[in-house]
């Protein structure tokens, strides 16, 4: 890890006030599907956390699921619309999981950009 990248890891995520209520809404329904107060406490405490407009990094992990429960499942698109969609899609990778993400694309690319214009025979990422 770079030190730009562990001071990232290292420090709260901001969220803006629209960024707030989309996740609102979002966590309310992961944690509503979970009956077990144990799973559920972390939620209650990201809730929490997007309430007062920071998420720390040690609630990285149920930020990270339900923003892929959200873009994967299609349901941010679907009751938000694309514009809240995309919204979420780039907090997604403002977000440590996210941004990891992004990095290793990034790599996989650059790796890549050294056989442009060669004929491949297979290739697996």
């Amino acid at each position: 890890m770079t030190d730009i990248t562990a001071e990232a890891a290292s420090a709260a995520l901001t969220l803006d006030p629209a960024e707030r209520e989309l996740l609102a809404e979002e966590i309310g329904a992961v944690a509503g599907a979970l009956h077990d107060p144990r799973a559920r406490a972390p939620y209650e405490e990201l809730a929490a956390a997007v309430a007062g407009g920071e998420v720390p990094p040690a609630l990285a992990a149920p930020l990270a699921t339900v923003l892929e429960l959200s873009l994967s499942t299609g349901r941010a698109r679907r009751l938000h619309g694309p514009q809240h969609e995309a919204a979420l899609l780039r907090l997604f990778f403002r977000a440590p999981a996210g941004a990891s993400m992004r990095r290793s694309a990034e790599a996989a690319t650059s790796a890549l950009a050294a056989l442009a214009g060669q004929r491949l025979g297979a290739l697996t990422v």
